[in-house]
């Protein structure tokens, strides 16, 4: 009997062990998700961004507005299961009469896997672009006209060389970091980037 009582005591206490572990993960999880949401919203202050509270599933996020273009800053999150991660997306708004379902996202080695299954790519015949990026859109000529502009095509490869994340899809630039953005200093950076990308790559 006492051998039974011990085994199960010390059940008990790696049970126990356990939980506090858990317990204690979960509120520093908690501690961090404050505080960024703290940085965010005197950041939203001080650069006359406007702070939106989470709800309804819907993250926290802060909009606004950067050299006429309507922009959003959110915590997204991909994968599932183990290989789930995190990123901060810098979503800013493409302006001028852009091609018809431009999309644009940096070439890589699972580029020629998704073509075998059908994804649209095309060729501009720039090849400074063609290299480094998988480009679609409804009408292959009109990108074409699109990217024929230098000062486009240049801010395309350098957006896309910023992150293997970052696209271009449903009229905006969307610039993605691999992790929480929690520094304000580090926020402008990043938003100084993705608003000199749309300026770069919005038609004038």
């Amino acid at each position: 009997m006492a051998y039974d009582f011990d085994e199960g005591f010390f059940g008990l206490l790696v049970f126990l062990f356990i939980g506090l572990v858990a317990l204690a993960a979960g509120l520093n999880a908690r501690r961090l998700y404050l505080r960024r949401l703290a940085v965010w919203r005197e950041f939203a202050l001080m650069k006359g961004l406007q702070f939106v509270e989470a709800s309804a599933g819907a993250p926290a996020k802060m909009i606004g507005v950067r050299e006429g273009k309507s922009l959003e800053i959110a915590v997204r999150s991909a994968g599932r299961g183990k290989s789930r991660y995190y990123f901060t997306e810098f979503r800013v708004e493409l302006t001028g009469e852009l091609p018809s379902g431009l999309g644009l996202r940096r070439e890589n080695p699972l580029s020629g896997v998704g073509k075998l299954f059908g994804a649209k790519d095309f060729r501009t015949g720039f090849e400074d672009l063609d290299q480094v990026a998988m480009i679609r859109g409804d009408a292959p000529e009109g990108v074409i006209e699109y990217f024929s502009d230098e000062r486009v095509r240049r801010a395309a490869i350098d957006f896309l060389a910023l992150s293997p994340l970052n696209r271009v899809e449903n009229g905006a630039v969307m610039l993605r970091v691999r992790r929480l953005v929690e520094d304000e200093s580090d926020l402008q950076q990043w938003l100084d980037k993705a608003v000199a990308a749309a300026c770069g790559m919005s038609v004038r």
